[in-house]
C-alpha cells in the first residue's frame, strides 16, 4: 500500500490498521514524501495500491481505478474539522462555509 506522508497520510494510515487488516496479516505500507497525485501516478504504474480522498476523484489518471473502502459496517470514512477565528472577515470564508454547509449539512438534532 502506497501512502503520502503528507497529510492526510496518517490519518489514511491509521484507517488501513483499524478498518482492513487483521493484527495477524498488516499490510506492507510504504511512505512517500511526494504529493497524492505522485501516488496515484505510482499506482498506475503498478508499483502498488492506495488510498484517495473523495474530493480528489475527478481527476483522472491512467492504469487507476477507484473503488470505495468498507468493512462490515459499511463505508470507510475520515472526518475533518475547519476552524477559523471570529474576527477574520476575508471574504473567501465565507464563501467556503456556505460551500461545505451545502456540501456537507449537519445531521438534525
Amino acid at each position: 500500500m502506497l501512502l503520502s506522508q503528507r497529510d492526510p497520510g496518517s490519518e489514511m494510515q491509521d484507517l488501513v490498521i483499524a478498518k482492513l487488516v487483521s493484527p495477524e496479516d498488516p499490510p506492507k505500507i510504504v511512505r512517500h514524501d511526494v504529493s497524492r497525485e505522485s501516488i496515484k501516478s505510482l499506482v498506475g504504474v503498478a508499483f502498488g495500491i492506495g488510498l484517495t480522498l473523495e474530493a480528489s476523484l475527478g481527476a483522472n489518471f491512467a492504469g487507476v481505478t477507484h473503488r470505495e473502502v468498507r468493512d462490515g459496517t459499511g463505508a470507510s470514512r475520515l472526518g475533518y474539522s475547519a476552524h477559523w477565528r471570529e474576527d477574520n472577515d476575508n471574504p473567501a470564508l465565507a464563501d467556503l462555509l456556505m460551500l461545505l454547509g451545502e456540501r456537507y449539512p449537519l445531521p438534525a438534532t
